[in-house]
């Protein structure tokens, strides 16, 4: 047998076995359409449940924020009540009514709204960008409870429970009536009298 019928013999035999693969000498490669739609309806579920999530995210994503700035808009009304200039006393220094502390000083700010941006800070009717930046409407009322001090039954006149209304509107003629209570959210707090002009 001479060197070309044996490298015939080998040819068909090889073709035989291994068909047209061995006449390129590499394995044909790529997806069949079959495993292409797989992945494609895997990651077509994969996307709609991350989609499904997304808006829940975002929503306790803004909840937090809004929370986080209540606080702060919370501890800066009361510092500056704290720090105000409460005035002279009327009458015996009790509250009577949520507009009337017993205090001339603290009489003016019962009632003023403050307005903040939507980081909580404060901002004012005159700046410039009052509207575009207006998030936060608070105001502050009087409770009528007296605040006694343990071990002593009488009321302190030199604290003051008050109550801080806070809502999450862009309205800086927002009124905070029980009409609006879902709009709106009520957090107490204790002040005393701290500053003196006498």
């Amino acid at each position: 047998m001479n060197v070309t019928s044996q490298i015939y013999k080998n040819f068909k035999v090889n073709f035989a076995e291994k068909g047209p693969k061995y006449l390129t000498g590499r394995k044909r490669g790529g997806f069949s359409l079959v495993e292409v739609a797989l992945a494609v309806a895997i990651a077509a579920v994969g996307l709609v449940a991350v989609l499904g999530v997304l808006p829940s995210s975002l929503s306790s994503v803004r909840d937090a924020g809004n929370l986080s700035g209540k606080g702060r808009i919370i501890g800066e009304i009361l510092g500056e009540l704290q720090l105000s200039d409460w005035g002279a006393m009327s009458g015996n220094g009790r509250t009577t009514t949520e507009k009337n502390s017993g205090w001339v000083g603290l009489d003016n700010v019962v009632g003023r709204k403050w307005f903040f941006d939507d980081q909580a800070n404060p901002i004012f009717e005159g700046d410039p960008d009052f509207k575009s930046q207006l998030s936060f409407v608070a105001q502050v009322r009087l409770s009528t409870n007296p605040v006694t001090v343990p071990g002593d039954a009488t009321p302190a006149a030199n604290l003051k429970n008050v109550q801080v209304d806070i809502a999450v509107i862009p309205d800086k003629n927002f009124t905070f009536a029980d009409s609006q209570r879902a709009v709106f959210s009520t957090y107490p707090g204790v002040i005393s009298r701290r500053y003196s002009s006498k």
